[in-house]
């Protein structure tokens, strides 16, 4: 990648926080996976760790944990996140 396809793709990145109902082919996430397993890190110690979830009840769990760890209710930092059980894969 060339530093202006590099510095295109950094200025048109964006956050989504909007999703749909559709389910997230397994080929899919293991290409997504794949690829950030390569993410830069110190030393290269590659201390990733991944687990999928599909689980709506799992989600909802861990949204309910996290939102408890922060004190934040869910959705309160960014009002149009959506909830992270309606996600398809957490």
């Amino acid at each position: 990648m060339d530093l202006e396809a590099l510095e295109q793709l950094a200025a048109t990145q964006r956050a989504v926080r909007a999703f749909t109902d559709q389910p997230v082919p397994d080929d899919l996430i293991a290409r997504i996976l794949r690829v950030a397993t390569r993410a830069p890190n110190a030393r290269n110690v590659q201390p990733w760790h991944f687990i999928v979830i599909r689980d709506r009840e799992t989600k909802r769990a861990i949204a309910d944990i996290q939102s408890d760890m922060t004190g934040q209710p869910r959705g309160q930092s960014a009002p149009d996140r959506q909830n992270w059980a309606d996600v398809p894969v957490l």
